[in-house]
């Protein structure tokens, strides 16, 4: 594969926007914290995080050479193409980027087997070592590489490509501090390529943003497929987007939708109809993406893009099959003028987006077909009840079968705000959205009564709990009424349905799911045989837990207090308050566990208020023996849907007569996650009420940094299971480096938790983390103790 290519000039102006200075020079010796020092230097300077891909990639390997004294470095990756490995960036020294090449998998597997196996792969002599001897005719011999050295770059635990550096003059051997400044700048580089695919993936998701709520509005193939056209075109704007559909059986496909505008009018003429060959054929065997970039040498083994692709100046082009299930319903290409922009695009990610469109345009297709039919619902078209019935006592007995029933919460409420033609706009989206949901499965749809739907799944569903927390977030995006975007919830229990049985039988176990579903977080629950003796003892648990609330610190529950440092200063900025109940009849529970009892029992908003009055009148102690200590108490899911929870915490400051300033409210990072558009109302108005708001459990997720810079947040705290892994896993450090980095850039403090060892206190500080919390400093203590450990401190 041709990679893009820079001018010399442009790539040595733009290194020395970076403040680059990279001599290269003859192999010397360099000690293992000089090697260090550079990689440090590299990791820590915010112009390489902040810069173009191509140049950040180019000053790593400028580091590289520096060091190693080589004539080459390169980058090379796995593509979409599985028999390939292309050169994805390349530099000689004192020259700058050079045209780069490709490798098929099939010529140099001894290497690449070598390179899984052990990370790392050094030679001396690279023309007659047994892992590097099957590149010796078609690269090493034709580029002179007398001796290299490569190190495994991994996406999620997996080799997604290599770093290399090329010796070209005498074979050399490699000292083992050169080795592992090899290994730190591959990960490095995987982090680079991580963090660039997560800003295209973040400009992604907001196209799908937009796209997702409106496409089951549109009542045709055509029209879905030129929205999706339009709403992309700005993401891909370097590509020819074109969309069209197959039955599955002719030997053609045909063009549904397109940007014209992006190709001349005799090429757009030309793709109306396409024959069936090239990628295509792959992509229908491997139901996966497919990429193709050699035109000049094999045009006519694309898709039948010849002489016309050539003469108006195509280069590459990428097929996406549209899946629903395993049938392919249609194909997406795109078509590119410009090798650097094809090489840019995250292409991967169309797999995101075109389940999208597939599930929409399946239950077009589906609803298109089953209307008005004697066992359909007459508002929505799906099955009714009776059409339910006759499914179940038709079910196979082969196979695993279940029945998912659907309730939707906020329907009535926003049904009488409106008119009723709105209100009937809203439950043909709902069931449209069900439909295609139950369409890329295999299964059956239905309207049991008002907003209670059903899904009959009638073959081996796979995950079932991931069909149904994806069905509930569909339902849970927002719907245009009268201009107004109004977001509904929803809550779903599952039973296992066996051949033969009686239809109300299933339904009766669905209702008993369902129930469970609706007082528990994930909303969703699947039937077993124990959940009625679970719902037994759980209520007797949720009663003794109300009863220890009503009891206050006489029914057992407790709260302890733990420390949060300034790791430049030392100094005391705040402690965390932590539940427990260790006074329980029958047995202590923990903080998380007291916490999943009141989720699943309503409770939620009762403990909440227990532990901020305590958190609060502790507060109102410190105030009285001059301790300046905010305390930070948790807050959970249920808690920040909660409207009114400001005006709650509001009344209890007032009566203990303290400040805002004097408590932190913590939401963690999945609750963030986990509906942003509900979660954001209750998070500005606590802001505006003066409480401070911090992010508790980060990890960097993808989908948490797009709201960070969203909402008002003040403190970021890193997850204790990367804190625990920094002090002996280079990629975690790389991790926590990366996670404090953002957090930096968004001008927010950061606050590492679990530390628990002096190595990794030193490790942060030299990260430029702000604070710390862990038993590195103090551990949880009641009241009295941490009044006495403060005295101490102070």
């Amino acid at each position: 594969m041709q990679k893009n290519t820079r001018s010399s000039s442009s790539y040595f102006q733009e290194r020395e926007s970076l403040a680059l200075d990279a001599t290269f020079q003859q192999p010397r010796s360099y000690s293992v914290n000089q090697v260090r020092s550079v990689f440090l230097g590299l990791i820590r300077d915010e112009a390489l995080w902040q810069a173009d891909l191509n140049i950040a990639l180019m000053r790593v390997m400028d580091a590289g050479l520096m060091v190693l004294g080589c004539e080459v470095a390169s980058i090379w990756c796995f593509g979409d193409n599985p028999e390939e490995l292309f050169c994805f960036s390349q530099v000689e020294a004192g020259i700058g980027p050079v045209s780069c090449d490709y490798l098929m998998r099939s010529e140099a597997q001894p290497f690449l087997t070598a390179l899984r196996q052990d990370r790392l792969v050094a030679v001396a002599d690279a023309l007659h070592d047994p892992r590097t001897q099957c590149l010796a005719d078609n690269y090493l011999q034709t580029y002179r590489v007398r001796s290299l050295i490569a190190a495994a770059s991994r996406t999620d635990g997996q080799v997604s490509g290599m770093l290399c550096f090329e010796h070209l003059q005498a074979g050399r051997q490699w000292s083992e501090a050169e080795k592992e400044l090899v290994l730190g700048l591959a990960g490095l580089i995987a982090q680079l390529l991580m963090a660039d695919e997560l800003r295209r993936q973040r400009e992604l998701l907001s196209v799908l943003h937009q796209l997702t709520p409106e496409l089951s509005l549109y009542a045709t193939p055509e029209e879905l497929a030129q929205y999706t056209v339009d709403k992309l075109d700005a993401y891909f704007e370097g590509a020819w987007l074109g969309i069209y559909n197959w039955d599955g059986i002719s030997e053609e496909i045909n063009l549904l939708a397109c940007t014209e505008h992006k190709m001349p009018d005799y090429f757009s003429a030309s793709m109306k109809t396409i024959p069936l060959v090239g990628t295509l054929k792959t992509a229908i065997s491997t139901r996966d993406i497919v990429s193709f970039n050699n035109f000049t040498q094999k045009a006519d083994a694309s898709i039948g893009i010849n002489t016309i692709g050539l003469a108006a100046g195509v280069q590459a082009l990428v097929t996406v099959p549209i899946l629903v299930r395993e049938d392919i319903m249609g194909f997406m290409l795109l078509i590119y003028q410009d090798m650097d922009q094809y090489v840019r695009d995250s292409v991967a990610s169309l797999r995101a987006m075109m389940s999208t469109f597939a599930v929409n345009l399946a239950g077009v297709l589906q609803l298109r077909s089953i209307r008005r039919s004697a066992l359909q619902d007459k508002d929505t078209g799906l099955g009714n009840t009776e059409q339910l019935t006759i499914d179940i006592r038709r079910m196979e007995p082969e196979g695993d079968h279940f029945f998912l029933l659907i309730d939707i919460q906020g329907y009535r409420e926003i049904n009488r705000a409106y008119s009723r033609k709105s209100g009937d706009r809203i439950l043909m989206a709902l069931s449209d959205r069900i439909a295609s949901h139950a369409a890329l499965h295999g299964a059956n749809a239905y309207r049991l009564n008002g907003v209670e739907f059903g899904v009959l799944l009638t073959s081996k569903p796979g995950n079932l709990k991931s069909i149904m927390t994806n069905l509930r977030i569909l339902l849970e995006n927002p719907v245009l009424i009268e201009d107004q975007r109004s977001v509904l919830t929803s809550s779903i229990g599952a039973t296992r349905v066996e051949a033969g049985e009686k239809p109300g039988a299933v339904l009766e176990r669905a209702d008993k799911a369902l129930n469970r579903a609706e007082r528990t977080f994930e909303r969703c629950a699947v039937y077993d045989d124990a959940m009625a003796a679970d719902i037994d003892s759980g209520e007797a648990l949720a009663q003794q837990l109300k009863e220890a609330i009503a009891q206050g610190s006489r029914g057992g529950l407790e709260l302890s207090y733990q420390g949060k440092l300034d790791l430049r200063t030392g100094k005391l900025v705040g402690c965390e308050a932590l539940l427990s109940w260790p006074g329980r009849p029958g047995g202590a529970l923990s903080g998380e566990e007291t916490a999943v009892v009141a989720e699943q029992h309503g409770l939620m908003k009762l403990l909440t208020g227990w532990v901020a009055r305590q958190a609060i009148s502790q507060a109102s102690i410190f105030k009285a023996l001059g301790f300046e200590i905010p305390i930070a108490i948790n807050l959970s899911a249920y808690s920040v849907l909660d409207e009114e929870l400001g005006v709650h915490l509001q009344e209890l400051l007032e009566e203990f007569a303290v400040e805002p300033a004097d408590l932190e409210l913590e939401i963690s990072e999945v609750q963030l996650l986990s509906d942003p558009l509900r979660i954001g109302p209750v998070v500005r108005d606590l802001v505006d009420r003066g409480f401070r708001l911090d992010v508790d459990d980060f990890g960097l997720g993808a989908a948490a940094v797009r709201y960070l810079d969203q909402l008002p947040i003040n403190v970021v705290k890193i997850s204790q299971n990367i804190i625990a892994q920094c002090r002996d896993s280079l990629i975690s450090r790389e991790v926590l480096a990366s996670s404090l980095r953002v957090i930096r850039q968004l001008g927010l403090k950061s606050l590492a938790v679990g530390v628990e060892e002096p190595e990794v206190v030193e490790l942060l500080q030299t990260l430029n983390c702000d604070m710390a919390q862990g038993g590195a400093f103090s551990h949880a203590m009641n009241p009295g103790q941490f009044i006495e450990w403060v005295t101490r401190l102070k």
